[in-house]
């Protein structure tokens, strides 16, 4: 099952899988891409959430998506569902597919 929510830039539609195993991000042409956050940074603001929150670091970040959206902030919203899935993947430590 896949949410969605608008793109930090709003040129876009950003797909998050319900266990947030997949991101994916579809944008118009690179003429739009001004505003977008970019994937490093996710990466830099999950890690920096795992630093402050540790094992809350996921739920903190959810609290924050819902609170945007709830706010009609759809953007950041979107952009604070993506740091929680980058959470949630830096926490995992299961392999992704079968052991050999």
């Amino acid at each position: 099952m896949l949410r969605r929510g608008r793109c930090a830039s709003n040129s876009g539609v950003c797909e998050v899988s319900a266990d947030c195993s997949e991101l994916i991000v579809n944008r118009r042409g690179p003429d739009s891409l001004s505003g977008v956050i970019s994937e490093i940074d996710i990466w830099r603001v999950a890690n920096r959430m795992l630093k402050r929150y540790g094992d809350e670091a996921a739920v903190e970040s959810a609290i924050r998506a819902q609170e945007l959206a709830l706010n009609g902030d759809s953007a950041g919203a979107a952009v604070w569902l993506r740091v929680t899935c980058a959470v949630r993947q830096l926490v995992n430590v299961t392999p992704p597919g079968p052991l050999h």
